[in-house]
């Protein structure tokens, strides 16, 4: 159902009103609002309570969610200097930190740290005992693996990933 132009205005008047007691303005020198307004406010809050009626009467969920979904809300975007996309991936990891280095991407916070290659392949998901302050590839990904500079606040690891 699309809403038609009355509609619109109506819509604009009712939350220009609503503004003016949100800031307090005196009733008397609020806007007049037509009746036709508030007979639709009145009729959609009676809608809402019909449906909510019908679904807590109902005897099975309307909707059922599975528990167990890992939820991806997170998107990895990587682009050329040109704008050219790169990839596009759906992540579940919330890294708060990123870094560029060499062909790597590196996704971390805290103690667990993602590596992904420029075609935004996870080469490598990792934990470590202490809380990261950065990342830093120390070399390029061959087929002995690669290895990070793992940076904490008062030492420097070196690891070596597959």
């Amino acid at each position: 159902m699309l809403i038609e132009s009355t509609s619109k205005y109506y819509l604009k008047k009712v939350r220009a009103k609503a503004k003016m007691y949100e800031y307090g303005v005196p009733e008397n020198l609020h806007i007049e609002v037509e009746d036709q307004a508030n007979d639709l406010i009145l009729l959609c809050i009676g809608i809402v309570g019909d449906i909510a009626n019908e679904i807590w009467n109902m005897e099975q969920a309307p909707i059922i969610l599975p528990k167990e979904k890992e939820e991806e809300n997170y998107r990895l975007l990587l682009f050329r200097k040109n704008g050219e996309k790169l990839f596009d991936k759906a992540l579940s990891f919330s890294g708060s930190k990123m870094d560029l280095s060499g062909d790597k991407i590196f996704l971390y916070q805290e103690k667990t740290y993602q590596v992904y290659d420029f075609s935004g392949r996870l080469r490598y998901n990792g934990t470590t005992e202490d809380s990261l302050y950065y990342l830093r590839s120390a070399s390029d990904f061959n087929l002995g693996g690669t290895e990070l500079m793992l940076c904490f606040p008062n030492k420097v690891e070196r690891v070596r990933i597959q």
